[in-house]
């Protein structure tokens, strides 16, 4: 017999009553995951769209189309220069970059504008003076572009959109290539296999922190209400779509009551990482 999703090997009896079992357990696919931690932590979610990126290095058909084959001869040459440059630039920064990532996540100023100093000489060295201004006018531009403007959304990365509003693939090391977003590299190549790095992910990563931030929508629901059971009760109908049982909110309810804020935390943390949020049947 065979369902919608799944298979059933036993044979069944005329005279029997047979159970349809429904569908199958599985996890959440990459993007479910992604745009259901987004629902409860970005305000107006759907009205937030995505960064259009600008791709302006590359020709369009029209374009060449209607240029002479010097010209689209040129303009391949100058693009195999810069990006060997690119690579080399890359190969003479790799040292420093590392040590400006320590830097920055220290927060040590002092280190932070000696490397970006030293990298600005390098660049000049293999882009040249206006090269160097290029790349410059092109950071400001990006960090300009990245500010968020918008009061319901202050705080948050302006990458938090729905996945339908993210480049697909998304970059490598996104939350959504983590949980198994497909490459694009063939058909259907997406996966919801567990990793390590899935688990680390939704343990210490930063879509906790963004959820129980004072921004996120989850937070300003549970600043409405004032009795421990009541913000309890929010967080069980956010994040798994149910109210606790009874058995639950014997063993929660005096965590949370012991240790206020930390309490709620813990709350939010520990159901996240429970199978009841990230798989469906």
């Amino acid at each position: 017999m065979v369902s919608g999703q799944g298979l059933a090997f036993e044979e069944v009896a005329a005279d029997e009553t047979y159970y349809f079992p429904g569908p199958i357990l599985h996890r959440l696919s990459a993007e479910q995951l992604w745009d259901s931690l987004l629902t409860m932590t970005i305000p107006d979610v759907d009205e937030r769209k995505g960064l259009v990126r600008n791709y302006g290095r590359y020709a369009s058909g029209e374009e060449l189309v209607n240029t002479e084959m010097t010209e689209i001869l040129k303009m391949a040459e100058a693009e195999a220069k810069r990006r060997t440059a690119q690579v080399k630039y890359t190969e003479m920064t790799r040292d420093l970059q590392k040590q400006y990532r320590v830097a920055a996540r220290t927060q040590d100023r002092d280190a932070v504008k000696k490397l970006r100093d030293e990298m600005s000489e390098i660049r000049k060295q293999v882009f040249g003076e206006a090269g160097e201004q290029r790349m410059r006018r092109g950071r400001e531009r990006y960090r300009k572009q990245m500010r968020e403007t918008d009061p319901r959304w202050a705080g948050f990365s302006r990458d938090f959109v729905r996945a339908s509003e993210i480049e697909s693939p998304a970059r490598p090391g996104h939350f959504l290539r983590q949980f198994g977003q497909s490459d694009r590299e063939t058909i259907e190549n997406a996966n919801t296999e567990a990793t390590v790095p899935q688990i680390l992910t939704l343990l210490n990563g930063p879509m906790f922190s963004q959820l129980t931030s004072r921004n996120s929508l989850l937070r300003k629901n549970l600043a409405e209400v004032e009795e421990p059971e009541e913000r309890l009760e929010v967080i069980f109908v956010t994040i798994l779509n149910r109210r606790p049982t009874q058995q639950e909110t014997d063993i929660v309810l005096p965590h949370m009551q012991a240790n206020g804020d930390s309490g709620v935390r813990d709350v939010i943390w520990a159901l996240l990482n429970t199978r009841q949020f990230m798989f469906v049947q």
